[in-house]
């Protein structure tokens, strides 16, 4: 990171280069432009290099991305336009973006050699065209492509992978549907940018593999998008199996797990914005419980009576007086029900949408809170 921070600074030398997180770097020149530039694939790819062919790679990337930047033809634009799927971690101001499920956006990206430079609010701007130019030409482009397609009738499995917009797919369900006769009734798996995986509901086991590998994915890749299997249409609708199925479990899993990680990712983002402006408010983190062997899988979030919070949405609210000791578990729903405008929704959070809470709920409505607490041990038993 300091090297690529060393040669971002030496590119523009008029800008202020900071790091924002473990793997993301601003820089800003003046009030306005603002170019923020995630590194966690490309140090993925080149972490075990030489530093010379390090400095040689980023170089040239940082180069073909500040050259993206400043495309101004439009005619130059949109032969290279192209739809992406992308988690909220990569979404920041000025992007052009739409959400399509919880913590992914369709997003709009520049094919270069090198990388993929996102469209922004700057670029519509300066080629003169509307958001319908815009989409026509992104998936004409995409529709011209060749996608690498593995089909496995046996084990109830289609693959697109190889392009870093391989997952675009998702957003063309004709497309799917096209290619899918072998399977029949089936789900959209994108686990990252990289694979599109169509997966037959018919055999449990089968559904239960690939669902548990789309998982194993999206944790250890730098460019996870979501486990959640998704029926195939243009708004992305998370499948839920019938009750009783075993693989329900497996999709409760990827459930929670995406909105952990969504916002672990965002959080990063969001603590250090608000102590810039002065917002003396905790960032509360989500976290994904789920109890052995056989036991519920949910995400809790715990809040202080003595510290502002922002909250994720959670299934259940440990709810801590650091003063007398007190502590009860809430479910999120009632929390709502009974203690109306304690949670309150905090704008422009919609991506990852947060609740804001100060101090501790009416003492009027504390009984009938009490009386519906639920059981919860947090990890390693204590409160």
């Amino acid at each position: 990171m300091a090297l690529a921070e060393e040669l971002l600074r030496e590119r523009l030398p008029e800008s202020t280069v900071v790091r924002t997180g473990p793997l993301t770097i601003e820089a800003r020149t003046g009030d306005r432009d603002l170019r923020r530039i995630d590194l966690t694939r490309v140090v993925a790819d080149i972490g075990t290099w030489e530093e010379a062919e390090q400095r040689r790679h980023l170089d040239e990337l940082f180069g073909e991305m500040l050259a993206g930047s400043s495309t101004t033809e439009w005619e130059d634009a949109k032969q290279r336009i192209l739809p992406a799927v992308r988690g909220v971690a990569h979404m920041f101001d000025g992007l052009q973006f739409r959400p399509v499920a919880d913590f992914l956006c369709a997003t709009l990206v520049l094919d270069l050699p090198r990388t993929l430079h996102f469209v922004t609010a700057e670029h519509v701007q300066r080629w003169g065209v509307d958001h319908r130019q815009l989409d026509r030409a992104a998936l004409a482009n995409l529709l011209d492509t060749t996608p690498s397609i593995e089909i496995d009738a046996v084990g109830g499995v289609i693959r697109i992978e190889g392009s870093d917009v391989a997952s675009s797919w998702a957003l063309v369900p004709r497309m799917l549907f096209s290619i899918s006769k072998p399977l029949g009734d089936f789900v959209v798996l994108v686990p990252e940018f990289r694979r599109l995986w169509l997966v037959s509901t018919a055999s449990e086991e089968g559904l239960q593999r690939e669902l548990q590998a789309a998982l194993d994915l999206y944790v250890s890749s730098p460019r996870r998008l979501s486990p959640v299997p998704y029926r195939p249409t243009p708004v992305f609708v998370p499948w839920t199996p019938e009750a009783g199925r075993p693989c329900l479990r497996n999709v409760r899993r990827a459930v929670v797990t995406l909105a952990t990680y969504s916002y672990a990712a965002t959080r990063t983002m969001l603590a250090p914005a608000l102590l810039r402006r002065g917002d003396d408010v905790w960032v509360a983190n989500h976290m994904a419980i789920e109890e052995e062997p056989d036991g519920d899988i949910y995400s809790v979030a715990t809040c202080e009576r003595q510290v502002r919070r922002l909250l994720p949405k959670v299934d259940v609210v440990r709810l801590n007086d650091l003063d007398t000791g007190e502590s009860m578990s809430v479910a999120w729903t009632d929390v709502e029900r009974l203690a109306p405008g304690y949670l309150r929704p905090e704008p422009g959070e919609a991506l990852a949408p947060r609740w804001r809470v100060d101090g501790w709920p009416d003492s009027s409505v504390l009984p009938a809170l009490r009386s519906v607490a639920v059981k919860y041990t947090p990890p390693g038993g204590s409160p």
